[in-house]
C-alpha cells in the first residue's frame, strides 16, 4: 500500500501569498472603482446648482438653506468627512458655484476619536483662544480678538458658539473678507466633531469688542439662532 503524498510546505505558503495578493488586488480595484464613481458624482454635483443644493441640504441635515444663501460646494466621504460651504452670492449664468461673498457659512463634520474634547470645549466656552482644529481639513482661520460667546439649547443638540474678528482661508473657495466669524460647535452627544463657521461684515472695525454693536451681525445670539434654525446636523 502506497503512502499518500503530502502537500509541500512551500506550496501552502505560495497559495497563501497568492491569495493575499489577489485580495489586495481586488481591494485596490474596488477602491479605485469607488473613487472614480465618487469623482464623477462629485463633478456632476458641482456643475449642477440643484444637485449642489441637494447635497448641501443632506450634509447639513437641513430642511432648506438659510434665506439668501447658495451652495458653493458640498461633499461626503462616508464615516470620515462631511463638508459644505454656503455663500450669499448666487451662481453665475452657467450655474458655476460662487465664491464666498460678504457673508458665508462653512460646515465640517469628522470623527473625534483620539482627540481632546475638553480642549475643544474650552475654546468654544471662552476659556481658551487656541484653535488649530480645522487646519488639517484645509480650513485656515486667522483669528483676532474675541468678541462674545454663548450657548443655544435646541431639542436635538446644543450649539456652543464663540465669535472673533478675523478671516477664513480654504483651498476650495479662497479667502474671505476680514470681518466677524462665529465659530459653532454642534454637540450631538456622539463621537463626531461638527463645527460651523458663519462669517459676515464687521459693522465698525475700529470699535473695541465692548463698543461694538452686535445686533444683526454674526455675533448676535438671536441672529445665530435664526440662521441655524433650518440646519440640524444631529438629526
Amino acid at each position: 500500500m502506497s503512502e499518500g503524498k503530502t502537500f509541500p510546505a512551500w506550496a501552502w505558503v505560495g497559495c497563501g501569498c497568492l491569495g493575499a495578493i489577489l485580495a489586495i488586488a481586488f481591494f485596490v480595484f474596488a477602491a479605485g472603482f469607488w473613487a472614480v464613481q465618487k469623482a464623477r458624482q462629485f463633478g456632476e454635483e458641482i456643475a449642477d446648482p440643484d444637485e449642489r443644493a441637494k447635497k448641501a441640504l443632506a450634509v447639513l441635515g437641513a430642511s432648506e438653506l438659510p434665506d439668501g444663501y447658495h451652495p458653493v460646494i458640498a461633499f461626503s466621504v462616508p464615516m470620515l468627512l462631511d463638508l459644505s460651504v454656503l455663500s450669499d452670492l448666487p451662481p453665475d449664468e452657467s450655474g458655476r458655484p460662487p465664491e464666498i461673498g460678504e457673508r458665508g457659512f462653512v460646515y465640517v463634520s469628522y470623527p473625534a476619536f483620539g482627540q481632546n474634547q475638553r480642549e475643544l470645549r474650552d475654546f468654544f466656552e471662552g476659556r481658551s483662544d487656541d484653535f488649530d482644529e480645522l487646519g488639517r481639513h484645509r480650513l485656515d482661520l486667522d483669528l483676532e480678538e474675541r468678541i462674545a460667546n454663548g450657548r443655544i439649547a435646541r431639542e436635538e443638540d446644543d450649539v456652543l458658539w464663540v465669535s472673533h474678528r478675523g478671516a477664513i482661508d480654504t483651498d476650495d473657495v479662497g479667502k474671505s473678507q476680514e470681518g466677524l466669524l462665529a465659530l459653532l460647535l454642534f454637540d450631538c452627544g456622539d463621537s463626531r466633531n461638527r463645527i460651523g463657521i458663519w462669517l459676515g461684515p464687521d459693522p465698525d472695525p475700529d470699535a473695541t469688542p465692548a463698543e461694538l454693536e452686535l445686533s444683526g451681525t454674526v455675533s448676535d445670539p438671536e441672529a445665530i439662532e435664526s440662521f441655524l434654525s433650518p440646519i440640524r446636523p444631529c438629526r
